[in-house]
């Protein structure tokens, strides 16, 4: 048996920059708890937003661009909706 240290809250932010893949796999990994998550602003100020599930999809955009109204959001190489 060996002990994992500490995951920090700095970890469990999506950076979007990152491939497809690895953010599918983070958001998988951490879900339920802590949980994977990204701010997003939609109105009323900054909000956190805590992703639980992901899938890989075709597309293309900035990273972190919504691109429709799945909440399918660009990654570095493919979109993760």
């Amino acid at each position: 048996m060996t002990y994992a240290k500490k995951i920090e809250k700095a970890e469990a932010r999506i950076d979007w920059a990152k491939p497809a893949a690895a953010v599918h796999n983070q958001i998988r990994g951490l879900s339920p708890f802590p949980g994977a998550w990204f701010e997003a602003d939609w109105g009323q100020g900054s909000q956190r937003v805590k992703a639980l599930r992901a899938m890989p999809a075709d597309g293309s955009g900035a990273p972190g661009t919504v691109l429709d109204d799945a909440l399918t959001i660009a990654c570095a190489r493919a979109r993760c909706a």
